[in-house]
């Protein structure tokens, strides 16, 4: 959303103003800190910032492993077999 409409500058910094605000909320809900996680690796990367793309979808994906919630290219391997 922020992305089409700002420079990426300004989306990181709402998005991670947005991960402060959750966690200081102290009760972050995971899917709340998943989807700002993923939202920041995306800008990260349309940014060209590869490093920086690849530690937030890091966090991404260590919440989902926690929820025990496939991925979604996990998902798509696991239909291929039926």
């Amino acid at each position: 959303c922020y992305q089409r409409q700002f420079s990426y500058d300004e989306a990181i910094r709402y998005y991670l103003r947005a991960v402060e605000l959750t966690e200081k909320r102290g009760d972050a809900i995971e899917y709340d800190m998943r989807d700002l996680y993923n939202s920041i690796a995306d800008v990260y990367a349309d940014m060209g910032d590869t490093d920086k793309a690849l530690e937030y979808y890091d966090r991404y994906l260590r919440i989902i492993g926690s929820e025990g919630v496939q991925s979604p290219s996990a998902s798509k391997d696991n239909n291929d077999d039926e």
